[in-house]
């Protein structure tokens, strides 16, 4: 089925005219709801897979994919447990996350002929985690791996975030379970970002619990360090003053020699969002390197 054209598509987007597109594809955990975005002609480039963090969908994407989408496929997933897929009633082991993406791409490669045999793929945070997983154990169909952040956790990071992130409160009467999912993210976006963007993130967490909760601790429990060292493939890392910089900072030292590095010390959170060009470059650049 195919969607109108977003509303933020007239500031900003490219000329070229692009075809959006929704999928809910069978997979091992359920079904994957994926959005894709593409040229209307031949796309010129290999696929791009993005990745999104947790507690969002595939709509961070929502301002670069188009930007990327000129001369190819972008396929955009909403991780199982997320956007409008599938929950599972049930803790994951982070892996199972990235089987299930691949689950879903075989899928729609299958369906809509779409040249998945080789893709790029980027994703950020959680994403980071998800790109690496991929890049190790499918090195014959991921092409370039491109993360945003390094969530490479010390013992003691991982004690003191599991004790963070506990499970969301059940409902309350008065609300304010509501409230509290604003307020969580209120402390992380400033008010001046927009309340547009404040409401966007709430319903994201709201719309995936309990699963946002399940695959942080997935994550925590996850190899990152010892997968991201075996990757193969040219690997960029986008390095913005996030919430996850320093740790970013701290585990540049341990990425393969192939990796480059892109220092981004004007840009802190939601840099997909309030700077989609320049990301856009960057990731572009990197993806169509000889």
């Amino acid at each position: 089925m195919t969607e109108g054209t977003p509303a933020w598509a007239s500031a900003g987007a490219p000329a070229a005219a692009l075809v959006h597109d929704r999928h809910l594809l069978p997979t091992r955990l359920g079904r994957l709801h994926v959005r894709t975005c593409r040229p209307t002609a031949a796309p010129l480039r290999p696929p791009l897979v993005l990745l999104h963090m947790a507690p969002q969908s595939s709509r961070m994407w929502d301002r670069v994919a188009p930007l990327l989408a000129v001369d190819r496929l972008v396929v955009m997933p909403d991780r199982i447990g997320f956007g409008d897929s599938d929950h599972v009633d049930r803790q994951l082991a982070f892996a199972e996350y990235a089987d299930a993406t691949m689950d879903a791409l075989d899928a729609l490669q299958a369906l809509a002929e779409a040249g998945l045999d080789h893709f790029d793929v980027v994703g950020a945070h959680t994403g980071s985690c998800e790109t690496v997983e991929l890049a190790v154990t499918r090195p014959g169909r991921v092409r370039r791996a491109g993360v945003l952040a390094l969530p490479v956790l010390t013992a003691a990071e991982v004690a003191a975030f599991k004790a963070e992130y506990r499970p969301p409160r059940s409902p309350q009467l008065d609300g304010s379970h509501l409230t509290d999912a604003w307020a969580w993210w209120l402390r992380w976006l400033p008010a001046d970002w927009g309340l547009d963007l404040v409401h966007r993130r709430t319903l994201d967490v709201l719309k995936a619990e309990p699963d946002a909760w399940r695959a942080y601790h997935a994550v925590f429990d996850y190899a990152f360090a010892a997968q991201l060292a075996r990757v193969t493939q040219p690997l960029l890392v986008l390095a913005p003053r996030d919430d996850l910089w320093e740790l970013t900072e701290r585990a540049l030292p341990q990425c393969p020699p192939q990796t480059q590095v892109v220092d981004l010390p004007h840009i802190t959170l939601e840099g997909w969002w309030r700077f989609p060009a320049e990301l856009a470059e960057h990731v572009r650049a990197f993806l169509d390197a000889r």
